[in-house]
């Protein structure tokens, strides 16, 4: 099982967000609005990305951006990446991303920003993939390193 991680995150929300690795209080920041932030990790090398195989690891599994209105994680399933809305283990679970290695993400606000690019999941180029989750759209690319 490859050990997934998040490299960068591209705000465009129009507000700051705080970022929290749930399992690695050290890679918690804030991620600035209207541009990309580097989220190297502990060890300079970026955030794993937290397993989180079923509700009893939600608690303490994941990763999260918040905002003034809202709350979204981010967290893997094997070689599969999830988002979801809100504080709670979602049921069902969302359709997640399958992706080899490691992730940059781009974040727009409302899925009215995107007109009709995704039903929760759908490539939009080499390695692009939207999922909707409600409140944002998140962009999920592959990085090569």
């Amino acid at each position: 099982m490859s050990n997934h991680k998040l490299w960068t995150v591209t705000n465009n929300t129009g507000e700051d967000l705080v970022f929290k690795n749930l399992e690695c209080a050290a890679d918690d920041m804030t991620v600035a609005k209207d541009g990309a932030s580097n989220t190297p990790g502990q060890k300079g090398k970026g955030c794993d990305i937290p397993d989180c195989s079923g509700p009893e690891w939600w608690s303490e599994h994941r990763m999260t951006f918040t905002s003034t209105d809202y709350e979204f994680s981010l967290w893997k399933d094997n070689n599969l990446i999830y988002f979801a809305v809100g504080d709670t283990y979602p049921n069902p679970l969302p359709q997640g991303v399958k992706v080899s290695d490691n992730v940059n993400l781009t974040i727009y606000p409302g899925s009215d920003t995107i007109e009709n690019t995704t039903d929760g999941g759908k490539n939009i180029g080499v390695g692009d993939i939207l999922l909707d989750v409600g409140k944002v759209v998140v962009k999920v690319v592959e990085v090569v390193v």
